[in-house]
């Protein structure tokens, strides 16, 4: 006699199957235990009292069993709403980007969009994709740019900005101060560090996570290509020759190739002011040439 139990979608695992008999064909007991999942047997003549014992036994395994699960599942439910709840809080903050410098939101969306094209060549899972655009839509966190703008205003903006400054302060204590929020805030700190090891905490190469490299090349090649005011734009060959030349230094080489050979078309899409390789700039980004 074989009893098997599943739970309503039809899935093994949740029950506990006893098999009693008095068959002695091995072969087909096996295939009973490996169909079945069964938990144990015991063959005639049996003990009322042992029977006893294993039964209780077995249903103690399965109650044990099902409270796993059903923790499993808990635990499973816990993680995607942590991690939806993170991605809503980068959104929001980014929207909240977008009330107070408009050119800095869009600059975000443009790394954000960069990062994921270089990322979708490369070997990361779907979370460190997201974080990686997380941390690109928050990047501007990183350092205190709205202090040093602050000096080209005139007086009567003075003001205004320093407002700003207090909330941009907030902004990034509160990413900071955000566990959920904690690899991408790493990822942001861990941007400025350069490849050859020569950055402000020393880490090169593998050391730094591949998310960060990616968003310095992304986050370095817009601020190039469209700067903020004051500042003359590059053409997209300048600003890959100035990309290339630092290759090994300040850039990994693998997300500098990967970024000289995206179609121009696709980096048009994300940035209008992208203009074409002149034939003897193109031929610099060679994979020979890395």
């Amino acid at each position: 006699i074989i009893v098997e139990l599943t739970d309503s979608d039809g899935r093994r695992g949740w029950g506990e199957a006893t098999l009693l008999t008095g068959y002695t064909d091995v072969d087909a007991l096996v295939e009973a235990i490996n169909c079945g999942l069964v938990y144990m047997y015991f063959t005639k003549p049996w003990n009322n009292d042992d029977l006893k014992l294993r039964v209780s036994r077995a249903m103690e395994h399965y109650e044990n069993n099902k409270k796993r699960n059903a923790l499993a599942q808990a635990n499973e439910r816990l993680i995607a709403g942590m991690k939806e709840m993170k991605f809503r809080l980068a959104d929001g903050l980014s929207d909240m980007l977008r009330t107070r410098n408009e050119h800095g939101y869009g600059h975000a969306l443009r790394v954000r969009q960069y990062a994921r094209m270089i990322a979708a060549t490369l070997d990361m899972s779907e979370d460190e994709k997201d974080e990686l655009a997380a941390a690109a839509l928050l990047h501007h966190l990183a350092g205190s740019q709205a202090g040093t703008e602050t000096l080209r205003l005139p007086c009567s903006a003075v003001n205004e900005s320093a407002m700003a400054h207090e909330h941009f302060k907030c902004e990034a204590r509160l990413v900071a101060e955000t566990p959920e929020l904690e690899r991408v805030t790493e990822l942001i700190r861990l941007q400025r560090e350069n490849f050859d090891g020569s950055g402000p905490a020393g880490l090169k190469a593998d050391q730094i996570p591949l998310a960060a490299r990616i968003l310095r090349v992304a986050d370095e090649y817009d601020l190039m290509i469209q700067p903020k005011a004051l500042m003359a734009p590059m053409r997209h060959d300048e600003a890959m020759m100035f990309l290339l030349q630092r290759s090994g230094k300040q850039f990994d080489p693998t997300v500098i190739e990967i970024m000289s050979h995206q179609p121009l078309d696709d980096l048009d899409l994300i940035n209008p002011t992208v203009t074409a390789f002149e034939p003897s700039v193109q031929s610099a980004f060679s994979s020979d040439n890395f």
